[in-house]
């Protein structure tokens, strides 16, 4: 079951990068090269905006987490400005509102501090109307997992039990 889950999350890794790597060749075919220096540092920043990895919606038939919670964690991630930590491969449960729960998940052989405004500011591409996770029959829910470049994640989800203390879990791929 292991050695199932370690390829599964390889083959699930090496196909995540090859879709990135194929959006930004085609994004950079986009810039005009008879342009001037300043405008292809501006295109090249444009580029750049967002530093994550693939997001994943709607994964492991997991339920959806209501938007109005996920936001008031967001909003209180903004107020807090305090560091959360997550375990080597591991996901911890950094919040939770009603039944929605946020996760941060150390992707690395190395623990993860990461600062709870960073954090809001990658929940925030979840909750993005044009390409978030909101689910498409209710733009009330939403569910999925957007990854950094600096080997942590965020995961959104709903069905958690806001009153029991979890511990953390492996990773979730």
């Amino acid at each position: 079951m292991l050695y199932t889950n370690i390829l599964l999350g390889l083959i699930w890794a090496g196909s995540a990068r090859a879709r990135y790597t194929s959006r930004n060749v085609q994004e950079s075919r986009s810039i005009d090269h008879g342009s001037s220096v300043n405008d292809a540092v501006t295109a090249r920043d444009q580029l750049s905006a967002r530093d994550t990895y693939p997001i994943n919606c709607h994964i492991h038939d997991w339920p959806s987490a209501s938007v109005e919670s996920i936001k008031g964690i967001y909003d209180w991630f903004y107020q807090l400005w305090a560091p959360f930590e997550a375990d080597a491969q591991q996901c911890r449960r950094i919040a939770c509102q009603g039944t929605s729960a946020v996760w941060m998940c150390a992707d690395s052989l190395d623990y993860q501090n990461i600062n709870s405004v960073r954090i809001a500011d990658k929940m925030n591409d979840l909750l993005d109307g044009d390409h978030g996770c909101l689910d498409k029959d209710n733009k009330d829910l939403v569910q999925g997992m957007v990854f950094t470049t600096e080997s942590w994640n965020i995961v959104v989800r709903g069905g958690e039990d806001c009153s029991v203390d979890v511990p953390e879990q492996p990773i979730f791929y």
